[in-house]
């Protein structure tokens, strides 16, 4: 209790210190008080999210309620998040890239897997038919179309 209310303090000085600017304090609660890394990428969500209302009662009623510092933790985690470019976040686990990674050494990206036309899988395993009138129908039809269309235009041995 006494540990909570310490940091409650601390807390609303950071808070006091952010609404002037002091970016220094605001670094030194950051990394003591909260256990965060120094530096912009939590300096931001920690200076806005102590700037919001976790600590309204305070104004209102004099104290601060008991799971304000909690509310305040998970305000500068979601911010966080939402100031975190999407090439940086995770999704089940794995890091997600932007479509200019290259993928393999001929300079195939990940723009030219999505784009539309035929899959590049193909035309490096070269499973697609060499004539071009043919490529021609083939880009117009649906993956799936494309794909059944594919198998009947290809023999078993050849992929």
């Amino acid at each position: 209790m006494a540990r909570e209310a310490r940091l409650a303090a601390r807390a609303v000085e950071a808070r006091n210190e952010a609404a002037l600017g002091n970016t220094e304090l605001i670094e030194k609660f950051m990394a003591v008080d909260l256990g965060l890394w120094r530096g912009a990428r939590w300096q931001e969500p920690v200076s806005t999210a102590l700037l919001g209302d976790w600590a309204s009662t305070l104004y209102t009623h004099g104290t601060i309620r008991r799971g304000a510092l909690s509310r305040l933790m998970r305000e500068v985690s979601e911010i966080h998040r939402q100031l975190t470019p999407l090439w940086r976040r995770r999704c089940a686990g794995e890091r997600l890239l932007s479509l200019d990674v290259p993928v393999l050494e001929n300079g195939l990206t990940l723009a030219d897997l999505v784009a539309g036309g035929p899959d590049p899988a193909d035309i490096l395993a070269g499973v697609l038919p060499g004539d071009p009138r043919v490529l021609a129908v083939l880009e117009q039809m649906l993956p799936i179309e494309r794909a059944g269309r594919r198998a009947r235009l290809v023999p078993f041995g050849d992929v």
